[in-house]
């Protein structure tokens, strides 16, 4: 047996190791030639076993170097990334009942006790739900999504408080800026936070906010802004919904033409060049 001398393997020229083996077997002399070496992160071993001597007059010594010389391998493609997992949400009271936490804020900002028949009253309960879904967008920075609801009621005084100032207007205007730009990166930014989230959303797998496929998008996002930041009069409201209700319309036809086209609902309304009313 001789000593394992250097090769190089491949097109690549890949480090190994050849040792050729003399064998005697019922009076006939072999030889066994092994060829090991590493390549695309594994180890390998290419074995050629000929019943004489392998020198270059035996046809199949020339096909067993011949093979080596040819030998590539391809990397390995990256894992896919995996979804991150949503971080877990906090509901506060507050938040799971939204009308009750308008009440209570009202009597709170105003010191009158609530009366159903106070049409002030009846514009925030109206609105308890895009009021609820607004605190999300408009208590985090562009880009993420607030989960954690226990300061839903603290910001839903501060809002009625606003509301109902003076300065109501340049508050509310600021509001809908940044919930615009939400909307915005939550679709054109799937990778985002809050991308992240309203896909979710969408996909059914989020344990806490649920809205699943398209009205994702209509109760996390677009409804608050026209709802509860835009404050827009009801025809107004009307063509926000009417707007949204056409994209759906044409999602579930692109939908039958090709399942495969778009990723999610967000990606359709991104190839649409979708902008918020305003």
């Amino acid at each position: 047996m001789t000593v394992a001398e250097p090769i190089q393997v491949g097109t690549d020229g890949y480090p190994g190791l050849v040792t050729v083996e003399d064998r005697n077997v019922y009076g006939s002399p072999s030889q066994v030639i092994t060829v090991s070496y590493s390549a695309a992160g594994a180890a390998w071993t290419i074995t050629g076993f000929f019943a004489k001597e392998a020198d270059g007059s035996v046809p199949q010594a020339s096909l067993f170097w011949e093979i080596v010389a040819s030998i590539g391998h391809v990397q390995p493609p990256e894992p896919a990334p995996q979804p991150q997992p949503m971080p877990e949400s906090i509901l506060s009271p507050a938040y799971l009942d939204p009308q009750a936490a308008i009440v209570l804020a009202l009597e709170e900002v105003t010191g009158v006790p609530y009366s159903p028949t106070n049409p002030g009253a009846q514009l925030y309960l109206e609105r308890a739900d895009p009021i609820r879904h607004l605190y999300h967008l408009v208590t985090s920075e562009v880009g993420f999504f607030n989960s954690n609801t226990m300061g839903f009621y603290s910001w839903l005084v501060e809002y009625i408080t606003w509301f109902q100032s003076a300065d109501g207007y340049t508050y509310l205007n600021e509001l809908r800026e940044h919930a615009y730009a939400q909307i915005r990166a939550a679709i054109y930014d799937p990778e985002s936070d809050i991308g992240r989230r309203v896909r979710a959303i969408e996909a059914g797998s989020d344990p806490d906010f649920i809205a699943p496929g398209p009205s994702a998008y209509w109760v996390y996002l677009i409804e608050p802004y026209c709802e509860a930041a835009l404050v827009a009069g009801a025809l107004a409201r009307d063509a926000c919904q009417a707007q949204f209700q056409r994209l759906v319309d044409n999602y579930a036809v692109e939908q039958l033409r090709d399942p495969y086209a778009y990723s999610d609902f967000g990606a359709f309304l991104a190839s649409q060049a979708y902008e918020p009313f305003q």
